[in-house]
């Protein structure tokens, strides 16, 4: 997958921004430019892909999880502490399941 096609995918998702972000626990956004080069970057190395299982800490709004399950991991997992965000996460995986679905 090239650089352009995954960031495109990245971009759909409406929530790339914390709702009500918590300056202590460090929260910022994760654009879908740096998300789908760091995941071509652990695709390249063997890291992410089909026959591979993920867990993103901290995920946030779930960029780096989506990112996985696009590149085909077969489970990918993404923990936070904040509920919020992790609402915010599951709402951007619900998202782009439905577009997924949608082009088939």
């Amino acid at each position: 997958m090239k650089l352009k096609h995954l960031e495109s995918i990245l971009s759909r998702i409406p929530q790339h921004a914390f709702p009500n972000p918590n300056i202590q626990l460090e929260q910022y956004p994760t654009s879908p430019h740096l998300a789908s080069s760091v995941m071509l970057s652990a695709y390249n190395l063997g890291d992410v892909g089909e026959g591979k299982a993920a867990l993103d800490l901290g995920c946030g709004t779930g960029m780096l999880m989506l990112g996985c399950v696009v590149m085909g991991c077969d489970k990918v997992w993404g923990v936070d502490c904040d509920a919020e965000v992790m609402e915010v996460a599951r709402e951007n995986l619900r998202v782009m399941m439905e577009e997924e679905e949608e082009e088939e």
